[in-house]
């Protein structure tokens, strides 16, 4: 079989995800070709994967390598997602492709997706074969909203290549102090601004407790943030790392004393299993998808989930933390193997393709 992946190469933990799916398949006898948009044109070869790059310019360049690039590898399935989605199943479709499977990652609600944006969305997801979901949050979604029919809708969760990575230091945490990490971009719906308050809510009630928040991220958000660490006196205990490797995110996570995930939108929540696999104590909003693959029990009666839009419910458990509440991260990761296991999702999406 002749699989074709699309999908941007990059050094983060989510591409890394998808090359472990390309490698996997490969080693399993099949001849996989990899399509990722760079700033030129090249071909490599990488654990029998063979990565081709097309040059990235405007819209219809790019619909136009796409083209080239099924025409001339003519695969037998394609597993398309993100910027890619459209143009490779139009011209999978136009070019006879055996399976096309799409993978969506982002709720409409997150993206603020207009109804012509919808509309344009549902039109190419319906022509796929099998639609890809990280969660039943989202596979609720891609019926309800682009009708796509419930046997056509796969959940597959994500894994985390994270534990793998070496841990590179990051020298602005050399500080003796208690970390209180939130890593992701700086949006508004992410919900840094109420982790903030309850932040500075918890120093105001810790006045001699050295704790710091620190920001993983870069976004539009940030100005505001910082501003706002201005207004409340807090310049100097909330740092912005921005941008940071896979390997620096490794040490962020070991060098936090807490981590805290506020979003009031979560498909799937990929930093949650990061912490997770990491043995990070977390804090983690409601509304994350990766939720609804945990057990029923600790969804309901857990400690570490909170309400995305109650600051003060925040304060209190980030208070609890950082007076020695316990957190029992054995237990924690092993849910993590259980739920999120590398082999099991490795198995789950071959059966996907091999369907």
């Amino acid at each position: 079989m002749r699989i074709a992946f699309f999908f941007t190469v990059n050094k983060g933990l989510l591409s890394k995800y998808f090359e472990s799916l390309a490698t996997y398949m490969a080693e399993k006898g099949h001849e996989v070709v990899l399509f990722s948009f760079k700033g030129s044109a090249a071909v490599k070869i990488k654990n029998d994967v063979r990565y081709v790059s097309g040059e990235k310019g405007n819209y219809l360049k790019n619909y136009s390598n796409i083209y080239r690039f099924l025409k001339q590898e003519q695969p037998s399935v394609i597993i398309t997602n993100f910027n890619y989605l459209n143009p490779s199943i139009l011209f999978a479709k136009l070019l006879g492709v055996g399976k096309i499977i799409a993978w969506q990652h982002t709720s409409t609600k997150h993206n603020k997706s207009s109804k012509r944006q919808i509309a344009i969305k549902r039109w190419f997801l319906r022509k796929a074969d099998t639609v890809v979901v990280n969660s039943k949050l989202l596979g609720d979604e891609m019926a309800e909203v682009f009708r796509i029919p419930a046997n056509r809708i796969t959940r597959l969760p994500f894994f985390t290549a994270i534990a793998g990575c070496e841990p590179q230091k990051i020298d602005d945490l050399a500080e003796d102090a208690l970390y209180i990490g939130c890593p992701g971009r700086l949006l508004k719906d992410k919900n840094q601004r109420t982790l903030l308050e309850a932040f500075a809510e918890v120093k105001k009630n810790n006045p001699t407790t050295h704790i710091k928040l620190v920001f993983a991220g870069t976004g539009p958000d940030t100005e505001y943030l910082k501003q706002r660490a201005a207004a409340l006196q807090l310049s100097d205990l909330v740092l912005f790392l921005g941008m940071l490797s896979a390997e620096e995110m490794a040490f962020f996570y070991k060098r936090i004393d807490l981590a805290v995930f506020p979003s009031k939108h979560e498909a799937f929540g990929l930093v949650l299993i990061e912490a997770m696999a990491l043995e990070t104590p977390f804090l983690v909003s409601n509304v994350f998808g990766a939720l609804q693959f945990l057990p029923e029990e600790f969804v309901i009666n857990s400690e570490l989930i909170f309400n995305p839009e109650n600051g003060n419910e925040l304060a209190v458990k980030i208070e609890k933390h950082i007076k020695g509440h316990d957190v029992d991260i054995n237990s924690i990761r092993n849910m993590y193997d259980k739920t999120f296991s590398k082999v099991a999702i490795l198995k789950a999406f071959e059966s996907i393709v091999n369907r």
